[in-house]
């Protein structure tokens, strides 16, 4: 008498994946040279909201005075039961950026 074979069902192997990391890219001076151009989203945005609002020197710099007056302005809008709108959320991101960051590399006044 001939036995019959019970079909086996095929397995799925189990796979082991190699987990990508990511590499360390070596820190040069290039690369901190340059940081900030990544870090401006939309170059020439901040300048014209301050041609729009008079906020430019008749060299077409931006002026300290109104960028400091329109930050604290919606800083203290920010802080009290009013919200910013996303219009202004951007606006101070940019003004932000302007004071703390890109007028300490900026030389002269």
């Amino acid at each position: 008498m001939a036995r019959k074979r019970k079909k086996k069902k095929a397995r799925k192997k189990k796979t082991t994946r190699k987990r990508k990391t990511r590499r360390k890219r070596k820190k040069t001076q290039t690369s901190d040279k340059y940081f900030i151009q990544k870090a401006i989203k939309r170059p020439g945005s901040l300048r014209a909201i301050a041609a729009k609002e008079g906020g430019l020197t008749r060299d077409g710099k931006i002026k300290l005075s109104w960028a400091r007056k329109e930050y604290n302005r919606l800083r203290k809008k920010a802080e009290g039961p009013k919200k910013l709108t996303p219009s202004e959320r951007k606006k101070f991101q940019k003004l932000h950026l302007f004071l703390k960051v890109l007028n300490k590399v900026r030389p002269g006044k």
